[in-house]
């Protein structure tokens, strides 16, 4: 779709039509070109909330258009993933009527660290590796918003704290099952 609001606006109605969620990807930042907010004013619709407290997948909004949830990700890949797995799947899966909605939580060690600062929750990709009958988690040194090959084979995201400094290898992180 095209950055233009009256045409962004056509597409979430035409997706009204057809769906119980709306999701989108894109235009959810604060560039000139990111026209999410401005088009779900536009249709009338109820904000509920802007941007996630976690990296990647901080550019995210959640909205109601007449009584349907629209969920719109970021443009970068990674964090559109990131912000699906975490925090939209296990709405969907509720709203299915699972009562395992939530991703099934683990402890592992980091075997690469985390280079980042963490001023939000840092969230990893990377594969589950067992050595020596302990859990570990493996990931790619480079993992940035607008990559996707962290992803590659991903198996497991690890949780680093809002406010910690760069992780080392070893240290002990909270992870999610894929």
């Amino acid at each position: 779709v095209k950055d233009d609001v009256e045409e962004i606006s056509k597409t979430i109605k035409a997706a009204y039509e057809k769906a119980d969620v709306i999701m989108t990807t894109g235009g959810v930042s604060v560039g000139d070109y990111d026209l999410l907010m401005k088009s779900m004013d536009h249709l009338g619709a109820e904000k509920i909330f802007w941007r996630l407290l976690m990296k990647p997948g901080m550019a995210f909004l959640f909205s109601v258009f007449s009584g349907k949830p629209v969920v719109s990700l970021s443009g970068n890949p990674s964090s559109a993933v990131m912000a699906m797995l975490i925090s939209v799947l296990p709405g969907l899966r509720k709203l299915c009527g699972r009562s395992d909605f939530m991703l099934e939580e683990c402890q592992v060690k980091l075997l690469d660290g985390c280079p980042k600062k963490n001023r939000a929750r840092r969230f990893v990709a990377g594969r589950l590796v067992i050595k020596d009958g302990q859990a570990y988690m493996a990931s790619s040194r480079k993992q940035s918003n607008g990559i996707l090959h962290p992803l590659h084979n991903c198996n497991l995201i690890a949780e680093i704290p809002a406010g910690m400094p760069p992780a080392e290898a070893g240290f002990i992180a909270k992870a999610y099952l894929l």
